[in-house]
């Protein structure tokens, strides 16, 4: 009888660790990214951890105008917006979104389970790309 309790246990806790979805210590974060309303097409974003353990850092391609990151260690991160870039609605042209545009946090704090951080882009002055 204590051998068929025992082998169960592996078992169980392979049950309860699935049945927690991203598991203890870890957070998704996904949203939208638009630069002044326009879904951005291209670029990356990541999250580095502000207690420099940078191996708990994530980053992901912006697809579509959305970015997801799944299995991000909980905690307070800094976040970073890299190569962004809208296509422009007339001309189909990439055009880059300026590196000084505002409206992206400089931190988060990952919490466990699912949460949304939509990024609304802006520019910081008056820019003749645009």
């Amino acid at each position: 009888m204590h051998a068929i309790h025992r082998s169960a246990v592996p078992w169980m806790a392979i049950a309860l660790a699935a049945a927690g979805g991203c598991g203890p210590g870890l957070g998704t974060v996904e949203g939208m990214i638009t630069f002044e309303g326009v879904p951005v097409t291209e670029g990356f974003v990541m999250l580095y951890p502000t207690n420099g353990r940078y191996r708990e850092s994530a980053s992901v391609r912006v697809t579509g105008g959305r970015y997801r990151l799944e299995r991000v260690a909980l905690g307070e991160k800094t976040l970073a917006l890299q190569d962004l870039a809208i296509q422009d609605a007339s001309s189909g042209a990439v055009k880059p979104v300026p590196a000084d545009a505002l409206g992206a946090p400089a931190t988060i704090v990952v919490e466990a389970g699912r949460q949304t951080l939509d990024l609304e882009l802006r520019r910081l002055g008056i820019s003749e790309d645009y």
